[in-house]
Parts: C-alpha cells; structure tokens; sequence
C-alpha cells in the first residue's frame, strides 16, 4: 500500500476507474454499497472478471488482479500524467 490512487490522484483515477486491469494490483471498496465511489464506477465493468476477492471484510473488500494480468503493471513509482 506504498503506492496507491485515489480520488485525489487526476487522471490516474479516472484510468484506473476505466481500465484498473493496466494500473491496479488490488482494489479496495465497499462491494454493493452505491455510496462508495470505486464501487459505482467499477461494478457494471467487466475488468473486475480479471480479479479475485482475496478479503470479504466488515467494512471493505479487497480484490487482488489475477496472475495471469499482472505483468502489465507498471514497476516503477507513477509520475504526474500531463493533459
């Protein structure tokens, strides 16, 4: 959890919402609760096939990208993305 984005992180944010399978190893949200943000934009997207739920927690779940789509993950720490 070193790295990570959010909300707050512009357009890697609104990337990894669209296509989280190049950027994100792990998701974390509220699975079924429409007041979590990552939960709206992600549910109806068929990305989420390419991950597993690792964690059913109280208040989150996290799920963790397959092996198999991992080596597309970038290795180094992101960089501003410029418009």
């Amino acid at each position: 959890m070193r790295r990570f984005i959010h909300e707050g992180t512009g357009q890697y944010w609104d990337s990894a919402t669209t296509d989280p399978v190049h950027w994100v190893r792990y998701i974390i949200m509220r699975t079924n609760d429409v007041n979590d943000q990552t939960f709206r934009l992600l549910k109806d997207n068929e990305a989420l096939n390419k991950y597993d739920l690792v964690l059913k927690g109280d208040f989150a779940d996290i799920y963790e990208l397959k092996g198999e789509f991992r080596q597309n993950l970038p290795k180094a720490p992101l960089k501003p993305l410029r418009k």
